[in-house]
């Protein structure tokens, strides 16, 4: 396969979600041409995954999945409320988190590369009731836009170690999962680690869940004030001192002014400072 094709198998691939491999064999039947190969590609029930694939995927499902040595949190998107609780939508939601869970992908800074993610083996049943055309994740979640008739995107995936000393803590809001996955489905998850030299006590795991509970209601912008992003932090106190001008305050009070708000807005938006929610 000479430079062009493959370019021409990615290009396919890119618009299809079908696997590289159909891709493939569908360019050679169509004579290189990428619409014909499309075409190709919906006469063997890829349709779906061809027309769908450019539509806005605004619903979806957040996964976490938990073993002895990671957890993962991996959000993945459809287009309608009604597929996010879909039985197979969730089946496959919870095998991609099992999947990224099992790996030792490198992380980048903003998580898990979703494209290697989709290029991983996807596993196959002992029972043999896997369809062979399914080799890799891609062809697994093209095969699950083929079957729901929704575009269906990986959006992020972020998988994090125990922390050595430490546990992990999580929590998922309203979970709903497939039928005997061990995987937790919902709106609002959160994985948390907490460092420590104390042994794993039920308090201790009963701290951390609450932690991770805390997150999921309150949203904090980071686990404490060094942790802020400078820029917001110039923004606040832009506003704060445009208010409090407005209001007419003296100049030689507007810092101190400035300042006091800036600490309130610490209390509302860091973790560490924030009014523990089970207290509430």
């Amino acid at each position: 396969m000479n430079a062009v094709r493959a370019q021409a198998v990615q290009e396919l691939r890119r618009r299809s979600g079908a696997g590289m491999m159909d891709c493939k064999a569908a360019l050679e039947e169509a004579a290189g041409d990428m619409e014909k190969a499309a075409d190709v590609l919906r006469t063997r029930g890829l349709a779906a995954a061809v027309k769908k694939s450019g539509r806005a995927a605004s619903q979806g499902s957040i996964a976490l999945a938990c073993d002895e040595r990671a957890g993962v949190l991996m959000e993945v998107n459809c287009e309608t409320d009604f597929v996010a609780r879909n039985e197979q939508f969730l089946r496959f939601v919870s095998e991609l988190a099992q999947l990224a869970l099992a790996q030792e992908l490198v992380q980048e800074e903003d998580g898990l590369n979703a494209e290697k993610l989709a290029a991983l083996p996807w596993p196959q049943d002992g029972d043999g009731k896997t369809d062979n055309k399914i080799k890799t994740a891609a062809d697994a979640l093209a095969a699950t836009i083929g079957a729901l008739g929704e575009n269906i995107v990986l959006r992020r995936v972020r998988r994090m170690p125990w922390p050595k000393p430490g546990l992990l803590g999580s929590y998922m809001h309203n979970s709903q999962s497939a039928r005997a996955a061990p995987v937790q489905c919902g709106q609002i998850g959160v994985l948390v680690g907490l460092r420590t030299e104390l042994p794993a006590t039920p308090e201790l795991k009963t701290l951390a869940r609450g932690v991770a509970m805390h997150i999921a209601a309150n949203a904090p912008l980071a686990a404490d004030k060094d942790g802020v992003d400078e820029q917001i932090l110039q923004r606040e106190r832009a506003v704060y001192r445009a208010e409090a001008k407005t209001q007419g305050k003296p100049d030689n009070l507007l810092e101190r002014i400035v300042e006091g708000r800036v600490q309130k807005f610490y209390a509302d938006s860091v973790l560490l400072q924030q009014k523990f929610v089970l207290d509430a």
